[in-house]
């Protein structure tokens, strides 16, 4: 959940409850606007609503049908194998992989057809220490890094981590992957290049896809 005011990076301090607070506590300073936190929070919501999994009107059913990669939801432990009834029992267990199937979206579109989108993996690890962590394989030979809440300014793209190879996830932290083929995403590393030089070349600035910034009107993403 996102209160007004958190894309901006407002502060209650500490204050969960300040509904009566007619105060700074629950004011929001307009003048002082965290442009990281509202870039990134602009980022989380485009991604929302690209990816047609992160907006399924039903609740995930698990196995639904024969194979591996049948599953609408897959739980994974660091070791990047999938977890067993006893993980989850684990009290001591700080990191945990959640796979979102997007060939396996229920709802279909106006016209009748099945919606698909992206798989995502979403990594979520709340300890103080870092952990390392193995990437699931079976379903791509890299993750594209889509978002990083440890690196709030890193764009789309940057980050490319090979499947089944050992990295570290860093503290606290939640972090959202893709699965791609290495030809594909180096294609369209390419593509991003050629476009770039063209924007330079008709003398024009790179914007940012979710729109204005709060200058251009003072308004919320």
């Amino acid at each position: 959940m996102v209160l007004h005011g958190d894309e901006l990076g407002r502060t209650q301090r500490g204050n969960n409850n300040a509904y009566c607070q007619d105060n700074e506590i629950s004011w929001v300073d307009w003048t002082t606007v965290d442009r990281t936190m509202l870039e990134f929070t602009r980022r989380v919501l485009a991604l929302r609503h690209a990816q047609p999994v992160l907006r399924r009107q039903h609740f995930f059913q698990g196995q639904v049908g024969r194979g591996v990669r049948r599953k609408d939801i897959v739980w994974f432990r660091t070791d990047g194998d999938e977890m067993e009834d006893e993980d989850w029992a684990d009290d001591q267990r700080r990191s945990l992989g959640m796979l979102l199937n997007g060939e396996l979206i229920p709802e279909r579109d106006d016209l009748g057809d099945r919606i698909r989108g992206d798989t995502l993996l979403v990594l979520l690890h709340s300890h103080w220490e870092d952990v390392a962590w193995r990437l699931p394989t079976g379903w791509g030979e890299h993750w594209e890094v889509l978002l990083d809440t440890a690196r709030p300014e890193e764009t789309q793209g940057r980050g490319l981590k090979a499947a089944g190879v050992p990295r570290t996830a860093h503290d606290n932290r939640v972090e959202v992957a893709r699965p791609v083929h290495c030809d594909g995403f180096e294609a369209g590393v390419k593509h991003l290049a050629v476009a770039q030089r063209k924007l330079a070349d008709d003398g024009r600035e790179e914007r940012d896809p979710l729109g204005s910034s709060l200058e251009q009107g003072e308004r919320h993403p």
